[in-house]
């Protein structure tokens, strides 16, 4: 209820991977690549390589798809005066309808992503199970930078090429279907 920091130690969001590469050394041992592709590692369907992705010439391109009502628990792609954002699930306003949602995808331009290692990035309360308990967590979001990008290019992909997460032993199936479609 405090909205405090926890005790224990652990991942903080995926917003600390700016600041994470560039500390570790990265930007320099890759400093001759044009693009940076993230992709959450429960997609098998994710393709990092794909031209679409990669090639516009944008400080960030969004990877998303239509909005089913089984999309609940995932953020959406919405632009708001000709900006482009990504609301977490868990701070959605149920009375609007969203039109796309976010697929975990992301290609950066290589010098935006390590200057955006710089920035503090703000902290986002959420609620989550930890060690059997209910805990608040501060955690980074890797979208809070694209209040810092001139150019966010959507990328609106079909899900079925595209997206098929693994989120637990139920969605294994639908998965294993879709990646022999794609063959």
């Amino acid at each position: 209820e405090e909205k405090r920091a926890l005790p224990e130690s652990g991942p903080n969001g995926n917003g600390n991977v700016f600041k994470a590469f560039v500390r570790a050394g990265l930007a320099e041992h890759f400093k001759d690549y044009d693009c940076v592709t993230i992709n959450y590692i429960d997609n098998p369907l994710t393709q990092p390589l794909d031209p679409k992705l990669t090639g516009p010439n944008a400080e960030i391109v969004v990877q998303c798809i239509e909005k089913r009502v089984e999309d609940q628990h995932m953020g959406v792609l919405v632009e708001e005066q000709g900006n482009f954002n990504i609301i977490e699930y868990t701070e959605l306003d149920h009375s609007r309808d969203y039109k796309y949602v976010y697929t975990g995808q992301l290609a950066f331009d290589f010098s935006f992503f390590c200057k955006m290692g710089d920035n503090e990035l703000p902290i986002h309360w959420v609620c989550k199970k930890v060690d059997g308990r209910w805990v608040w967590k501060g955690e980074q979001f890797i979208f809070d930078v694209f209040k810092y990008a001139k150019t966010i290019v959507p990328l609106c992909v079909d899900r079925n090429t595209h997206f098929a997460p693994i989120k637990g032993s139920e969605s294994v199936a639908q998965a294993v279907e879709l990646l022999e479609l794609k063959g």
